[in-house]
């Protein structure tokens, strides 16, 4: 796959509003995997504060009109009295496959399970999302104006918290950092067709991200 196609697994997390005129708002970024044939949405605990689970809305993939049909969100439970928490900071959305239609793609879902190599195992990865810099309501035309932003990171460290790893980007993307809680990263490297890539995480909060074999745990545990 080239770069530009790995987009294909992040989406929006919209929540529905009760006005006419602005039916959704954009909360932040999502992304598809399939797990032991179930294929769910992922996204960052925070991401989803305030709103209930009936108001959020992810679209079959990013352009899409139409809305997967989610009937769960997992949440975890903690001991509020710990003060490490970023490794629960997740959501795992179930979908019914049953209530699916012609339009979903099998492949804008990350096959998690390929997912066994540690984040610094590579050099460089890239970070696809919706940032609030970028994405804003145009109350002229009545719509939520939604873009996709592609960030390449480098320098992924272990970080102090546990199952949580720490990246750089370029000072010249430090403003798009908000808003891509929940986008996917997908570390890469070079071959002779391109790239070989895998899911390493998700992204918490400016430069933190949650480890993709901590989630794999969490999708075990549930």
């Amino acid at each position: 796959m080239k770069i530009k196609e790995f987009g294909i697994y992040s989406r929006p997390v919209l929540f529905e509003n009760k006005c006419d005129n602005f039916p959704y708002s954009l909360l932040g970024s999502c992304f598809g995997v399939k797990y032991k044939n179930q294929y769910l949405i992922i996204t960052a605990r925070h991401v989803l504060d305030n709103f209930k689970d009936s108001e959020i809305s992810v679209p079959y993939v990013f352009g899409s009109d139409k809305f997967l049909p989610i009937n769960y969100l997992n949440h975890i439970k903690y001991d509020l009295d710990i003060d490490d928490t970023d490794k629960f900071d997740i959501v795992i959305m179930n979908i019914d496959k049953k209530l699916l239609d012609s339009d979903f793609d099998k492949k804008s879902f990350f096959e998690i399970v390929e997912c066994s190599q540690e984040p610094t195992s590579f050099d460089k990865c890239i970070i696809f999302g919706f940032p609030q810099k970028i994405n804003q309501i145009e109350y002229d035309d009545k719509k939520v104006k939604i873009q996709r932003i592609l960030l390449e990171a480098t320098k992924i460290k272990e970080s102090q918290y546990d199952y949580c790893f720490s990246l750089e980007t370029d000072k010249k993307y430090e403003n798009y950092l908000n808003g891509l809680s929940g986008s996917p990263i997908l570390g890469l490297k070079t071959n002779q067709n391109g790239y070989d890539y895998c899911l390493i995480g998700m992204m918490l909060r400016k430069r933190y991200f949650m480890s993709s074999n901590w989630i794999l745990k969490i999708l075990d545990s549930i």
